[in-house]
């Protein structure tokens, strides 16, 4: 049976493992978040939400809990999204469903920019 560190030096020295600078901004990150939020305040919070850049509310119900996507160019700016969420008054709790990242080449980093300039 193969260690855990064994399994891990085996998958790094695949030609095919992605190799990802947490840093950097050549990559796509989403995640899903569900979001629990005082119903009383739900309105307010929605609000405030939707400063956070990158961040888009699927839905929502009279009970506080909304659907949440955070969509940014980079893993510090995703980490920095969803500290801002949790940080906002009138949320109880956060909970990170899903997340997801892709290095990106040039032609798509182009074509993201291109689809944000004709956003603003």
């Amino acid at each position: 049976m193969m260690t855990l560190t064994e399994a891990v030096s085996d998958l790094k020295s695949d030609e095919n493992y992605l190799k990802v600078n947490m840093s950097e901004k050549n990559v796509i990150s989403v995640c899903g978040v569900m979001v629990f939020a005082l119903p009383e305040k739900r309105t307010e919070v929605e609000a405030r939400m939707l400063e956070i850049s990158g961040l888009e509310i699927h839905g929502a119900n009279d009970d506080g809990k909304l659907v949440v996507t955070i969509e940014t160019p980079s893993y510090k700016e995703t980490g920095d999204a969803v500290t801002r969420l949790q940080k906002l008054e009138g949320i109880l709790s956060i909970a990170m469903i899903y997340q997801h990242a892709e290095a990106l080449d040039d032609v798509e980093i182009t074509q993201l920019e291109n689809n944000l300039e004709s956003k603003l």
